[in-house]
């Protein structure tokens, strides 16, 4: 019989010297069985995906501390002291309360060599229990939560009034938000929505959410036709492939199948006479980590340029989108001079 097909029985696995790494799947999976968190406790535990962020916020999950408040990480201890072969004890409610409280520690070999319960042996003045193998899991789970970087703290500072005012009536606005589940489709990526933190944090904004703001922007500006026919919104890769192009400055622009996004929207913003928005970052242009606003308009000629550090516009980002409008001037050119041509062959036919 396959091993595969094979029941999983302990006395032939367990307590007898094996290696995890060479044992069949049908054992690895016995052994992935006594990590799994029980759907009747995960809840108590674990905050569901579709809580509010505001909910999340108030769930309480243990803290991550050194172990025995040693100076060197977990990693330089003997991991074999948190496991005993002793059965764990039964789930109730004090043990889930002290395991929503206990702090963490900075593995399925242990299972292999007859271990069936964990104990919190990093912390010296813990009163030993007896866990099920399952806590590993709890506290892997824990760590993804905690790695999120609330802002509920932005509510309750007084240094920044207005800061806290927008983050107050943000927490009212979040409240109706599941934390785990994906954000909107249309928007810029398919991250979770608790990612949308870092709106109210002091973290530099990634291009995942400045192309939301600008996705947004582009939302409101479709919903009025005399905008529509203004402003083009585009994401911030358009600058980011603009400089690269640039960069080598090729002469086949016009026909270049690498420069068909760049041409396209440059001859859609030629012919429809709007005016194109978007952002830009100058960590390619200055080594700077900072977001500037961009716009341009191709039939007139002109670009605007905004910095909240009231900084003039880098010779280099200048120099691009200048070269962009002179590529699309010359195609303009050629445009009207073949319109001029049709009509002057209607003329000529028509007499």
């Amino acid at each position: 019989m396959a091993h595969g097909k094979q029941a999983f029985h302990s006395m032939d696995w367990i307590s007898q010297d094996k290696a995890y790494s060479d044992v069949p799947p049908f054992v690895k999976r016995a052994a992935k069985a006594s990590f799994i968190i029980p759907a009747s406790v995960h809840h108590d535990i674990i905050p569901a995906p579709t809580i509010s962020i505001y909910q999340l916020a108030q769930f309480t999950l243990p803290t991550q501390i050194r172990a025995l408040g040693q100076k060197q990480k977990l990693v330089d201890t003997d991991h074999t002291q948190f496991f005993c072969k002793k059965e764990p004890v039964s789930i109730n409610e004090n043990v889930l309360l002290r395991l929503r409280r206990l702090a963490l520690p900075d593995t399925e070999t242990a299972w292999l060599d007859g271990y069936k319960s964990v104990c919190y042996k990093h912390l010296s003045n813990c009163i030993e229990t007896l866990f099920p193998l399952w806590v590993i899991t709890f506290w892997n789970e824990v760590l993804n939560v905690r790695d999120i970087d609330w802002v509920l703290k932005q509510t309750r500072q007084t240094q920044f009034p207005e800061r806290g005012a927008l983050a107050e009536e943000t927490i009212l606005l979040l409240s109706v938000l599941p934390w785990g589940i994906r954000k909107p489709s249309g928007l810029s990526d398919g991250l979770e929505v608790h990612t949308l933190w870092r709106f109210l944090s002091d973290h530099w904004l990634s291009c995942s959410q400045q192309n939301d703001l600008l996705e947004m922007l582009r939302q409101k500006v479709i919903g009025d036709p005399k905008l529509a026919q203004k402003f083009c919104i585009k994401s911030v890769d358009l600058t980011t492939q603009l400089l690269a192009v640039f960069k080598d400055r090729p002469d086949n622009y016009q026909t270049s199948p690498n420069c068909a996004w760049l041409r396209q929207i440059g001859t859609d913003l030629a012919m429809r006479k709007s005016t194109l928005l978007t952002m830009a970052h100058l960590s390619d242009v200055t080594g700077e980590p900072h977001w500037v606003g961009v716009a341009m308009n191709l039939t007139r000629n002109a670009m605007l340029y905004a910095d909240s550090m009231d900084l003039v516009i880098p010779t280099d980002l200048y120099a691009a989108y200048v070269w962009w409008m002179d590529q699309h001037v010359v195609l303009l050119e050629s445009l009207k001079n073949y319109q001029s041509a049709i009509r002057t062959m209607h003329i000529h036919a028509e007499s």
